[in-house]
């Protein structure tokens, strides 16, 4: 599974979001290879991408993508593995 963490604030959270989003991954028994960068590079190349994170207010960003097989997942609070989490397992990547 590929994995893209976006944020828009740069590369400095974005990395803490995928540091915690490895964690979750971990923290399941989910294997997945991560990359991350802001929410620009994010829309250019999430068709690559089994799953996106990003920040809630971002979503609407990959409309593009709706209807495809790329799961684009908002995130109330980014850092919250629990969160990551509960999403994957809403979006059927978990039981």
């Amino acid at each position: 599974m590929k994995v893209f963490v976006a944020c828009g604030n740069g590369m400095g959270t974005s990395m803490l979001i995928k540091i915690k989003a490895q964690q979750a991954f971990k923290k399941v028994g989910l294997d997945a290879s991560f990359d991350h960068g802001t929410v620009g590079e994010a829309t250019s190349s999430a068709g690559s991408y089994d799953i996106v994170f990003c920040p809630m207010n971002f979503v609407g960003h990959f409309k593009s993508f709706e209807g495809s097989s790329v799961k684009i997942i908002g995130l109330k609070n980014p850092l919250d593995q629990n969160e990551m989490i509960d999403k994957l397992r809403e979006n059927g990547f978990i039981d």
